[in-house]
């Protein structure tokens, strides 16, 4: 799969695709100008580009962390799936204050239209590990800011961001 294959990819090809076609109906508001041909191009080109690197820092093995010896602690009461509730990215309110701190790539998605810097920073994760197995970013609040830097230093955004602006 190449990078311009890649789901996000394709997903703002198809979102670009159904906002034009909806231009021609009507459905949508329509600009004043019709789209710049060599914006798009600049767009699509930018799309292509993969999504860079951010090197995980090393954490210690012997961190707190949710397991099956203490799931009950973090699960919601009387919840049928416990790891789905303890890894739910809206069962804390957003990001857990206290220890053990949540390994972002395991929580549940966020809702589609939630574009807030918690969910973006969830989706970033997702595909960190889904590209490079990065798998030591946490909900910790020093992770997370540094997820948000490269984020906004690198223009990356998700597809639901580009979707719901």
């Amino acid at each position: 799969m190449t990078h311009c294959d890649r789901p996000a990819a394709k997903k703002a090809r198809i979102a670009i695709q159904k906002f034009t076609n909806s231009m021609k109906t009507n459905i949508y508001y329509r600009p004043n100008k019709p789209i710049d041909p060599a914006l798009a191009a600049a767009a699509y080109k930018f799309d292509c580009i993969a999504p860079s690197r951010l090197t995980p820092p090393i954490l210690d093995p012997n961190r707190p962390q949710i397991d099956h010896h203490n799931i009950y602690v973090f699960a919601e009461f009387g919840a049928q799936d416990l790891w789905a509730s303890a890894l739910s990215s809206t069962r804390f309110e957003g990001p857990r204050t206290s220890s053990p701190f949540r390994e972002l790539y395991r929580l549940t998605n966020p809702r589609f239209d939630d574009t807030s810097d918690w969910a973006e920073n969830i989706r970033w994760a997702k595909q960190q590990f889904q590209l490079y197995g990065s798998t030591t970013w946490l909900e910790y609040d020093d992770h997370l800011s540094r997820i948000t830097e490269h984020r906004r230093n690198t223009y990356w955004a998700s597809e639901e961001a580009i979707l719901f602006g």
